[in-house]
Parts: structure tokens; sequence; C-alpha cells
């Protein structure tokens, strides 16, 4: 049987019995899932990598120092992927990106042109 917080409400707890810290309907939740949504794919995929390797690091080494860390980078992601002019921005370069892909015309094979070292 569950307990109840000092507030007198009953903890929140997922569907696999995990306790939770927030409800998913928490307005601050909901906010950040919907800029995470209009992100591109490649950087959602960050955003989980990110998290995951500061979770195994935890779990190799538990030092709350990571877990500062990890909330302040997301607290300060949040903070620029909710600023509208940041979204403007990364979305225009974004554009110019894909628009002009990266050529090598005029490269310079460096080894030719400076020799392979010794």
């Amino acid at each position: 049987m569950q307990g109840t917080l000092e507030s007198g409400e009953k903890p929140l707890v997922h569907a696999t019995g995990v306790p939770m810290p927030l409800d998913v309907d928490d307005p601050d939740v909901r906010q950040v899932m919907g800029v995470v949504g209009r992100l591109p794919v490649e950087q959602r995929d960050e955003i989980v990598r990110t998290v995951y390797r500061f979770v195994l690091a935890y779990r190799r080494r538990p030092d709350t120092e990571l877990l500062k860390t990890l909330v302040n980078s997301m607290v300060n992601s949040v903070q620029l992927w909710t600023d509208e002019e940041y979204a403007r921005a990364t979305a225009a370069a974004e554009r110019t990106r894909r628009a002009r892909p990266v050529t090598y015309d005029g490269a310079v094979d460096v080894v030719e042109e400076f020799g392979a070292g010794t």
C-alpha cells in the first residue's frame, strides 16, 4: 500500500510501479514536451543519448554531481528551446545547412601538398 506525501497527497506512480516525481500533465512538463516534439529527430535522439549517458555514469559511479550537471544542462537547454528567437535562429541555420551541402570542390590534398611527414 502506498503512503502519502507530507501534503497529504498520494505519490504519483508510473504503470510499472516506479514512483514519479511529477504528473505527466504538469504544465511545465507539457510545455517542454511540446517544444521537444518540434525538434528535429536528430536532436531528440541526442537528448535521449545524453540523458542515458548520465544515467549510466551515475549507476557506475554514484556521484550526485553528475545528476546536478544533468539537471543544469536540461534546464538551460529547455530555456533555449522555449526562446522564440533561438528557435527561429536554429531553424534558419538548419535550413541553410540542408540547402547548401558541404562540397569539397577546390579542397587540397594535404599529403599531396605538404608530404606525408616523417
